[in-house]
């Protein structure tokens, strides 16, 4: 849910809390400047200003967050009744491993703080006197209150203090719902805390009006709706109450299949809002959507990152462009990186995020690679590679064909075939035959654009089909070690 009821019981000047610990500053914020799809999800109104405070007396700039602190601090207001169930190690686990995601992607770093003082996201393990006691119906799973949208605080900057137990950053999750599997990452349950833990940080639904934000395209009065650009899904944003009904959910399963961090369009949202992460260093992301089964959107704006699916059991699409964001786009969240049947599992790429590298399974493989990737490794298996221009294929054992901006490589047979409507936009292939590789050529400036090895034969334009071997004997008895073939089919 994004909003408590207005209507709902207040304990306002029956207890307060001191919290004297934290600089607390809600700034005003405006979407005026926001035009892609991230003003669909952005709460608005105001944020956390989490670059000025800090809920560690030592400042070591952590933000802290509790559990159970709002409904134990009002225990005694409701006749000493505990609302709430203690946490197990599993849920204690769950808790931290959202937070700690959270800055995977944010400038960011929380910390578990036992004393309610010292924490400014707080989190509620609910139990049915709380939903009874509340007047919410038994079949809410969850609750999260946005920044600034109840102002149960005092904002006195010196002694900032908490008066009812709904108040910005708290957050309440139905117990009821906590079974055996459902803490794990990738759970239907951990998911709604992440799309909970989002309204605490300043999201919103993307089809409501929640605070200033606007709707997604199509799906007002229809949350399960995926709207006129597709943009309303689970593995975009986990915002939407678009689960089962997604191509890519569980089929009602609910230990797994489900995110394991937020999507795409989250991630843009919050550094909107806060910032992004450094990130540095290389990185690589295996992708094995058979035993992973969890939806993940990938961030590394900086250093040389392969995504790895060797150890995969099952054939899988890697796909390297970045989601776009763009309001009007289907592609606004990205493209899918998971297995090519039973699509359940798998990466998105937030942007900016850059993926240098492609290495596939030893399965038949479709291989879409973005602007900014260099080398692919199809592995064996019969695959299928879109390449960008400035990338080095190298083709496994299998039959393969590569498709490089247009020009279309069939590796089995090497059959260069003219299939882009700018067919003179490449001046020549490129055969080298003491790295055995062919390339091609840009006509205007004369680079190389693409790459390709383990090529068995080609075939030239008015000419038969050669097989490599021979043209590399006529370049032997030439004396070439590369030679520019111009016109090609």
């Amino acid at each position: 849910m994004s909003k408590i009821p207005k209507s709902a019981p207040s304990t306002r000047g029956l207890e307060t809390n001191s919290r004297s610990a934290i600089s607390l500053q809600l700034p005003t914020i405006g979407l005026g400047s926001v035009t892609n799809v991230t003003r669909t999800i952005i709460w608005g109104g105001r944020k956390w200003n989490f670059s000025g405070m800090s809920s560690d007396p030592s400042g070591n700039g952590k933000i802290g967050y509790s559990i159970n602190g709002s409904l134990k601090r009002f225990e005694s207001v409701y006749g000493g009744s505990a609302q709430y169930n203690d946490p197990t190690v599993a849920e204690r686990t769950m808790i931290a491993n959202v937070m700690s995601g959270i800055s995977e992607f944010l400038p960011i770093e929380f910390e578990y703080k036992a004393d309610f003082n010292d924490s400014i996201i707080d989190v509620n393990l609910a139990n049915s006197l709380f939903w009874s006691y509340q007047g919410f119906s038994p079949n809410v799973v969850g609750i999260g209150l946005p920044p600034g949208e109840y102002s149960d605080w005092t904002y006195d900057p010196v002694n900032p203090v908490k008066t009812s137990i709904y108040s910005d950053g708290c957050l309440y999750m139905n117990t009821n719902y906590a079974h055996a599997g459902h803490t794990n990452p990738g759970s239907w349950y951990y998911s709604v805390l992440l799309h909970e833990i989002g309204h605490a940080m300043g999201l919103a639904h993307p089809f409501d009006n929640g605070g200033v934000s606007t709707i997604m395209p199509g799906t007002s009065g229809r949350p399960a709706y995926p709207g006129k650009y597709r943009q309303n899904d689970f593995i975009y944003t986990v915002m939407t109450y678009r689960l089962d009904e997604s191509v890519y959910g569980s089929g009602g399963i609910t230990s797994y299949g489900y995110n394991e961090n937020y999507g795409t369009i989250d991630v843009a949202a919050l550094q909107w809002l806060y910032g992004r992460a450094d990130s540095s260093g290389n990185k690589t992301f295996e992708l094995n959507p058979v035993s992973t089964r969890t939806w993940k959107a990938l961030y590394d704006s900086s250093g040389n990152n392969t995504i790895d699916a060797s150890g995969s059991s099952v054939a899988v699409i890697i796909d390297t462009r970045r989601a776009n964001l763009s309001a009007k786009s289907t592609k606004a969240g990205g493209y899918v990186s998971t297995r090519r049947s039973n699509l359940k599992a798998g990466f998105l790429l937030s942007n900016p995020t850059y993926i240098k590298n492609i290495v596939g399974s030893n399965y038949n493989d479709l291989i879409n690679s973005g602007w900014y990737t260099n080398t692919i490794d199809t592995g064996a298996g019969n695959n299928t590679v879109n390449a960008f221009p400035n990338t080095t294929v190298t083709c496994g054992s299998g039959s393969n064909t590569v498709n490089v901006h247009g020009f279309n490589v069939d590796i089995s047979s090497a059959t260069f075939a003219n299939v882009h409507k700018r067919k003179r936009a490449y001046k020549a292939i490129i055969v080298n035959r003491i790295n055995k590789t062919v390339s091609l050529r840009r006509r205007r400036t004369g680079a190389v654009v693409g790459t390709f090895r383990n090529i068995s034969s080609i075939k030239f334009k008015r000419r038969r089909k050669t097989t490599m071997a021979r043209l590399y004997r006529i370049m032997r008895r030439r004396r070439r070690t590369v030679m520019n073939v111009k016109r090609f089919v």
